[in-house]
């Protein structure tokens, strides 16, 4: 049983389980060694919680990594192969607009949502390409099918 103890002092550095093993030595009676046990079994019921609530915060972290970011890395706004926009700047704080660009040897063309990921404008020198965008929000891009994540956060 000393070795146990002694094991438990070594393994755990908090303050609290010397208190459990502080009568090591003065075991003699059957008391002493049902206090220490009872001092143990709190120790071993806080390492417990404190493993449980490791386990939640790492789940929730996890859960954190795997969600898309608020705003795709690019949409789709019209058939594949000429209407990809990438997201070219959205604030930090997610209080402004995000815009998506698409850039041409000779053309600029951009959309533009609001922070709540609703509809804002467009721009650039016509909109064919920009078409299944217009009045679309992200999240019904999302559900489409048009928005892609290239990187994970």
């Amino acid at each position: 049983m000393k070795k146990i103890l002694m094991l438990l002092t070594l393994l755990y550095s908090g303050n609290t389980l010397s208190d459990c093993t502080n009568n090591i030595n003065n075991m003699s009676d059957v008391a002493s060694l049902k206090d220490t046990m009872k001092c143990l079994q709190l120790e071993i019921d806080k390492l417990n919680s404190l493993h449980t609530q490791l386990k939640k915060k790492n789940s929730e972290l996890e859960k954190q990594l795997n969600e898309p970011s608020k705003w795709p890395h690019a949409i789709n706004c019209g058939t594949p192969w000429d209407a990809l926009f990438i997201l070219h700047a959205n604030p930090l704080d997610n209080a402004g607009p995000a815009w998506y660009v698409q850039v041409y040897n000779s053309s600029y063309r951009h959309v533009k949502f609001n922070s709540d990921l609703s509809y804002n404008d467009w721009g650039g020198d016509n909109k064919d390409s920009l078409i299944g965008c217009i009045n679309k929000s992200i999240t019904q891009l999302r559900a489409a099918g048009r928005t892609y994540e290239f990187i994970k956060k």
